[in-house]
């Protein structure tokens, strides 16, 4: 299930059809919704007016690899571009570094090292499935960098893995975000 941010929705003219505002992107669709939930075919709606070619996945040292494939099949429906970013936080590495009494630069190499792994991980699974990939590994606070991103590369809807830290992207940004 994908959870989506700003969304509201009222009954169509019809009186069948509902409306779905996510942000400034408008949807129709038969599916009824419970709360802010919608169903992934929800999202994906064969009537939905505005299309949605640029996706960011955002990725950390703490995201699995289990929303892989969700976000590559997501990107194959749609026929969209996959930007996949890798943020490390300088701050929770030098943190990380004090509690465990290890090298700062040792720990940044290791989490740049899997970071790289799990962005060759998406970009395999992507390129199997036809869908055209760019891969980023920045330093910095995720807020700062996807906003850097997000601008520079036009995107149009921020991917991120359901975290109570990843809630700061949800209020801030101002593009649709999707919770996997």
């Amino acid at each position: 299930m994908l959870i989506c941010r700003d969304i509201s929705y009222e009954k169509a003219e019809d009186g069948n059809k509902r409306k779905f505002q996510i942000s400034n992107a408008k949807y129709q669709t038969n599916e009824k919704t419970r709360g802010h939930e919608l169903e992934s075919s929800a999202i994906i709606a064969p009537h939905h007016e505005m299309k949605f070619k640029k996706f960011i996945l955002v990725l950390t040292q703490s995201t699995d690899q289990g929303i892989v494939s969700e976000v590559v099949q997501l990107c194959k429906k749609l026929k969209s571009k996959l930007f996949v970013l890798f943020i490390i936080e300088i701050h929770k590495i030098s943190r990380l570094a004090r509690l465990t009494h290890q090298n700062i630069d040792t720990i940044k190499k290791k989490v740049e090292e899997e970071g790289w792994q799990l962005l060759y991980l998406v970009e395999d699974e992507a390129v199997n499935s036809g869908v055209w990939t760019s891969l980023h590994l920045e330093y910095g606070s995720m807020t700062n960098v996807l906003k850097k991103y997000v601008n520079a590369y036009d995107i149009n809807v921020i991917l991120i893995k359901k975290k109570d830290e990843t809630k700061k992207v949800f209020v801030s940004a101002q593009i649709p975000v999707i919770g996997l």
